[in-house]
C-alpha cells in the first residue's frame, strides 16, 4: 500500500523537509519539498513539524495537505497507467504549489490538460478584465475534472481524442445516463472545451473536428420573473411575521434595482446617496467587478422609507419569499425545471441533486434571481436597452434578450407599430397641409 511520510536528514537550523513515496519493495522515492525547519522543531515520532508554535502548526496542515494530493494523483495515474517514478514525485509536488509554469506543460492526456488548467487559475484571464478565475469558474472545471473521470472509468483518453464521436458520446452518457439537464450538459462541453484550447496554447496537438463539438447556451423558454400586478399583491399581502416582512422588503427593492442575490443581500444604508437631487445606490457587483449606480424609483424609495431591511442570509431570504408568494397565491403552473433530489441513475440507489423538468406552481420556483430577472423584463420596451444593461451589468444585447427570454425577433411587431405611427403622423400633416393650401386658393 502506498504511503507518505516526510524527514529531515541534517540537524541544521534550516533543514530541507523531503517528502518519502513508498509503494512497495525496491519502489521508494524521495523529493525535496522546497520547505526548510529548524531541526530542533521536527517530530522524528510524528514525522511533522512539532506543535508548539503557529508557524508549526500552519507548515503540518501545508504537508498534510500536500500528501493527500500525491496520494490522489497517485491513484489517478495508476489507474491510467502512467509510470510513477522519482520525477513523477517531483512534478506533482510542484503542481501542487504552482511552481510548475503554464508554459511547461506539454502532457497529452486529457486529465493532466485539466489539472493544469486548474493549477494557473490564479493567473488565467477573468471576465473582469483581471487576473485569477472566480470561484464559481474554478468548481466548474473541477467538476469537470470528476464527470470526465467517472466517465472514463479505466480508458486514458488525451486531449486529441476530443472529437465530435467524443463529445456526442459524453453529451449521451450526462444527459441520458446521468440524468443531468441539457443546459448543464452544454456547460460543461462548454468547460471541456477551454481545457483543450487552452492545452493547445501549450502545444498539445488537438484534434481537427474539436471546433465543431457544439456547447453553448439553451434559449430561456419559460422565463421566471414578477410582474407588476403580482409584485402588487405580495405589497398588499397582510403579514404578521417579521421574518417575513424583512423579506418582503428586500424582494420588492430587489425587484426594482435589478441586482444578483449575492449583491442585493449585502446592501446597508451606506450605499444610498444622491445625484442630481436623487436617490441612488451605488455599488460593485461581485461578478462583474462593475461600479453600478442605479436610481430609485418610487417603488423602491417608498419600500424604504420607513428604514433599510434587516440582514438576511440568502438561503432564509429564499425559504422565506417562497412562502410569501405561496400565501400571494402566485400559484401560475409552469412547466420548467427544478432542482430535486432523485436516484443518479434508473436503478441507483445513490440520491443525487438534479434538474428535474415538470408542471410547477411559480411560487416553488421563487429564488434570490428572480428579483434581477423581473426587474429586466418589466423594464424591457420601457427603457432605453443601454439604461437597463447599465444597471444588470449585461454586457451585451445578445445575452440580455437570452436573459429575458427575447430575440431580435421580438422587436419585429414594435417596429411595425412605429412605422405604421409614423405613417398616420404623416398623412394627419399632408391632410392639414391639402386644407390651408385649398384655404389660401379660395381667398
Amino acid at each position: 500500500m502506498a504511503s507518505i511520510k516526510y524527514l529531515i536528514q541534517s540537524k541544521s537550523s534550516s533543514a530541507p523537509i523531503y517528502a518519502r513515496l513508498s509503494l512497495g519493495r525496491n519502489q521508494v522515492y524521495k523529493r525535496k519539498t522546497g520547505f526548510f525547519i529548524d531541526a530542533k522543531q521536527w517530530s522524528k515520532t510524528t514525522g511533522y513539524p512539532k506543535n508548539k508554535s503557529d508557524e508549526g502548526r500552519d507548515l503540518k496542515k501545508i504537508l498534510k495537505k500536500l500528501e493527500l494530493a500525491i496520494l490522489e494523483k497517485l491513484n489517478r495515474d495508476n489507474t491510467e497507467g502512467e509510470e510513477i517514478t522519482g520525477d513523477w514525485l517531483l512534478n506533482t509536488i510542484d503542481l501542487h504549489f504552482k511552481r510548475i509554469s503554464t508554459s511547461e506543460f506539454d502532457s497529452e492526456y486529457l486529465m493532466d490538460a485539466i489539472q493544469e488548467y486548474l493549477n494557473g487559475a490564479e493567473f488565467r484571464d477573468n471576465s473582469k478584465g483581471g487576473k485569477g478565475l472566480s470561484k464559481s469558474r474554478i468548481l466548474g472545471i473541477k467538476r469537470l475534472q470528476s464527470l470526465i473521470k467517472e466517465f472514463a472509468g479505466k480508458k486514458k483518453y488525451k486531449v486529441r481524442d476530443v472529437d465530435l464521436s467524443f463529445g456526442n458520446k459524453f453529451q449521451s452518457w450526462m444527459f441520458t445516463e446521468q440524468n443531468y439537464s441539457k443546459s448543464y450538459t452544454l456547460k460543461m462541453i462548454d468547460n471541456l472545451k477551454t481545457v483543450c484550447y487552452n492545452a493547445e496554447l501549450n502545444g498539445v496537438k488537438t484534434n481537427p473536428q474539436l471546433k465543431k463539438v457544439k456547447g453553448g447556451k439553451l434559449k430561456n423558454e419559460n422565463i421566471i420573473f414578477l410582474s407588476h400586478e403580482e409584485l402588487e399583491r405580495i405589497e398588499a399581502l397582510e403579514l404578521h411575521s417579521e421574518a417575513y416582512i424583512n423579506a418582503r422588503k428586500w424582494l420588492i427593492l430587489g425587484c426594482h434595482i435589478g441586482q444578483r442575490g449575492g449583491d442585493l443581500l449585502n446592501l446597508t444604508e451606506k450605499n444610498l446617496s444622491s445625484r442630481s437631487s436623487s436617490s441612488v445606490l451605488e455599488l460593485t457587483q461581485q461578478k462583474t467587478g462593475k461600479l453600478v449606480t442605479i436610481p430609485l424609483s418610487y417603488e423602491a424609495r417608498d419600500n424604504i422609507k420607513s428604514g433599510f431591511p434587516r440582514k438576511i442570509s440568502i438561503q432564509k431570504f429564499n425559504e422565506h419569499i417562497k412562502k410569501i408568494c405561496k400565501k400571494a397565491e402566485i400559484n401560475e403552473l409552469i412547466h420548467t425545471g427544478k432542482i430535486c433530489m432523485v436516484p443518479k441513475t434508473e436503478n441507483s440507489k445513490e440520491i443525487v441533486k438534479r434538474k428535474v423538468f415538470n408542471d410547477y406552481e411559480k411560487w416553488e420556483l421563487v429564488t434570490s434571481h428572480i428579483c434581477r430577472r423581473s426587474f429586466a423584463t418589466n423594464l424591457h420596451d420601457k427603457l432605453p436597452l443601454p439604461y437597463i444593461m447599465s444597471i444588470t451589468g449585461h454586457t451585451s444585447e445578445k445575452s440580455y434578450l437570452n436573459y429575458i427570454g427575447k430575440s431580435s425577433g421580438d422587436y419585429v411587431a414594435p417596429i411595425a407599430d412605429f412605422f405604421e405611427k409614423q405613417r398616420v403622423e404623416k398623412q394627419k400633416q399632408r391632410s392639414k397641409l391639402t386644407v390651408i393650401q385649398d384655404k389660401a386658393i379660395n381667398h
